[in-house]
């Protein structure tokens, strides 16, 4: 994620929330964490998790994706007053083609590289609906017992470190091993 001019990039507590929210399911949904951090990489990108696992089970994914935008708001920080440019844009990019496919729109891969453009008010309406229902699993998803602790420990790691450990990362998968 690159920040606009317009828009400062959010705060390291920001980023670690927001990556805290995808380790954390990735961990609870069974998939192991490779990789965790806040470092800004070689391409922008403000921040990464990486689960061992390749392969998510359906309906896996986008609730992994929006838990980075889920964990933002758990950072504390106030986005009105304080606007920033979250992770929270490029993974909701990532999650328009299957939003709009589960909304009966069978689009193929060439209207995908085109978007914003070329979205109906409809799909719009379609893709807020369907983001709001991810959101709404995500949020159930973080009621289960300790999921909520886990992400303010991540969270804390990440501010800590800014890239997590080997023994850390070892520490994490031992208490939530991955499951094939």
């Amino acid at each position: 994620m690159t920040s606009s001019p317009a828009t400062a990039s959010c705060p390291d507590r920001v980023r670690a929330y927001h990556e805290a929210g995808h380790a954390t399911l990735n961990l609870a949904f069974g998939y192991g964490l490779a990789h965790c951090s806040i470092e800004t990489t070689d391409d922008d990108i403000e921040g990464q998790a990486h689960r061992i696992e390749p392969v998510v089970a359906e309906g896996h994914y986008l609730r992994i994706l929006a838990a980075g935008e889920w964990g933002e708001y758990q950072s504390g920080h106030d986005f009105e007053h304080e606007p920033c440019a979250s992770g929270s844009g490029d993974d909701r990019l990532k999650m328009t083609p299957q939003l709009l496919n589960a909304a009966g729109y069978h689009l193929d891969e060439h209207f995908f590289a085109k978007l914003p453009f070329g979205l109906t008010p409809e799909m719009e309406d379609r893709l807020i609906q369907g983001h709001e229902w991810v959101m709404l699993a995500v949020t159930k998803d973080f009621q289960v017992t300790g999921r909520i602790e886990l992400l303010h420990e991540i969270a804390s790691l990440l501010m800590e470190h800014r890239t997590l450990p080997a023994d850390v990362l070892s520490d994490l998968n031992e208490r939530f091993p991955v499951s094939k």
